[in-house]
């Protein structure tokens, strides 16, 4: 499946703290976590973590990327486990402008240079 949206993609994905609130019939319950960024783009991201999350779950991850915080607000659309560890697929219902903004300028980036190799071999 090709994807609509480049992803930035970690050869080794950083270990980073991340602002964790999830939502559940309580209410919310927030707390601070360390999750592995395996790959990001303008519409999901990819990030593993000990924790125990379930497909369909909505969560809102806060991020030092391109802000001092970037808070993302997403839902678990897929995960995997291996050892214990559990990696997630995040499909992006919202997040804030820095993110959106910087995701989307690396976007057409690569789209622009993609174009660019295609059309007239200039790299």
């Amino acid at each position: 499946m090709k994807r609509n949206h480049e992803r930035v993609q970690f050869s080794d994905p950083p270990l980073t703290k991340a602002g964790l609130v999830i939502m559940n019939e309580q209410g919310f319950v927030e707390s601070e976590v360390e999750v592995k960024l395996h790959d990001l783009s303008v519409t999901g991201l990819c990030f593993s973590s000990g924790l125990h999350f379930y497909e369909g779950q909505q969560l809102v991850l806060k991020l030092k990327l391109f802000a001092p915080t970037n808070q993302i607000f997403g839902e678990i659309v897929w995960k995997s486990e291996h050892d214990g560890e559990f990696t997630y697929g995040v499909s992006i219902i919202t997040a804030d402008l820095a993110y959106f903004q910087y995701m989307q300028s690396y976007d057409d980036y690569i789209q622009n240079k993609k174009r660019d190799i295609l059309v007239g071999g200039r790299q």
